[in-house]
């Protein structure tokens, strides 16, 4: 009372100036719980209030911040505004210190509570709330409903298209998963997905992928599966050439399953030539496309053309993987008026030993270096950006 006395007649509590002291002397612990214990929560002290919590949680004091943002939620007066700001820190918060449940019910309140209205700072709060809760469903691993969220979001920015494609990925690979698989479950999600992210090549990946379960040699259906896997194949490798690696064995196996090589020849040549007239420079020389094309060159004009190619292939290498990877595809009779006796092995041997401890994969947006591909990057949680490193 004596404090809120004081501020009405304008004079500072002696207490204001020691928080002051704090802060030039670089304590600010002592400052911020110094000012905490000199405000009174009213009008005039919420956006004071409000700035102290994110401070604190900033800070890591998660138990501070949840308490001084649910103070200033159990005030009866605020305005609808205020009170959306106050939740939303609040939802920070509890995000912060893991406590996922109720950051959920209290997002879910909250916009039950905002529905429909139409005016500018419910609305802004709404996106705010969704946002958060997409968030929330990623981290759960949540898909169905981090879907649903996501959907409003989808003319707000150009990222969240792409959220709803790997988000309809993740549950057709979920409903793959299941014993048997659920490709009914998968082809609706993919649909869904080819809808809301027409520009996604991972979604045109698995849609292939999917269109290839279940076939088995012979099965009726195979040509046209295959067909429309091939196609779908296709689009994911104009779309993102990086994935020239990932789509190789898929179409290598419907190449197989329909019993012709030529759809394979052609995938293969055609993303080596565009390597090679630097349309994708950053991609490097995938040695497996390379390997590929050897092999049906073998079947059709025999080994010594096949080890021709890979010999002339030597000159483009840029990387220990690529040079590992051609070395153990050469044997050593073609070789051997290049190089030594018994040097062949050797150098595959210790090339592979070094290119074993080169990862496949590396983060764009963190560095993160992986084996295999991570589509949701488990260092940064970004979505699509590891490359690969051939």
């Amino acid at each position: 009372m004596q404090r809120r006395a004081t501020r009405r007649s304008g004079r500072l509590d002696p207490g204001f100036y020691q928080s002051i002291n704090y802060l030039l002397n670089d304590e600010q612990d002592l400052a911020v719980d110094s000012l905490i214990e000199q405000l009174g929560i009213d009008e005039s002290t919420f956006d004071t209030y409000l700035a102290l919590g994110a401070l604190v949680r900033r800070r890591g004091e998660v138990d501070k911040a949840i308490n001084i943002h649910q103070n200033l939620l159990a005030r009866p007066d605020l305005s609808p505004t205020k009170r959306a700001q106050a939740e939303l820190e609040l939802a920070n918060d509890y995000l912060g210190a893991g406590l996922l449940g109720r950051a959920e019910q209290l997002l879910v309140e909250m916009l039950a509570r905002i529905g429909s209205a139409r005016d500018e700072i419910s609305r802004k709060a709404k996106q705010q709330a969704q946002v958060l809760l997409v968030g929330l469903y990623e981290r759960e691993s949540d898909w169905a409903n981090a879907l649903k969220v996501v959907k409003p979001l989808l003319k707000l920015a150009p990222a969240y298209p792409v959220l709803a494609g790997h988000f309809c990925c993740e549950l057709a690979l979920e409903q793959l998963a299941q014993a048997p698989p659920a490709l009914a479950g998968a082809k609706q999600a993919l649909a869904e997905g080819r809808k809301l992210a027409p520009d996604s090549a991972r979604v045109a990946l698995v849609s292939g992928r999917l269109e290839l379960a279940g076939l088995s040699e012979g099965d009726a259906k195979n040509k046209s599966a295959c067909k429309a896997a091939l196609k779908y194949f296709n689009r994911a490798l104009a779309l993102d050439a990086d994935l020239a690696l990932d789509l190789l064995p898929y179409v290598q196996r419907a190449c197989e399953l329909l019993g012709d090589n030529a759809p394979l020849a052609k995938f293969a040549s055609s993303t080596l030539d565009s390597l090679a007239d630097g349309a994708e420079s950053n991609t490097g020389m995938p040695v497996q496309l390379l390997l590929a094309q050897a092999e049906l060159l073998r079947s059709s004009d025999g080994d010594a053309a096949a080890h021709a190619m890979l010999l002339s292939a030597l000159g483009q290498v840029t990387s220990v993987k690529q040079l590992s990877a051609l070395l153990a595809h050469l044997d050593v009779e073609t070789l051997s008026t290049a190089l030594p006796a018994g040097l062949h092995e050797t150098l595959v041997q210790h090339l592979g030993d070094l290119a074993e401890s080169i990862r496949d994969f590396r983060c764009s947006n963190c560095g993160f270096s992986s084996s295999t591909r991570h589509w949701r990057c488990p260092s940064c949680q970004q979505w699509g950006e590891g490359r690969a490193v051939v």
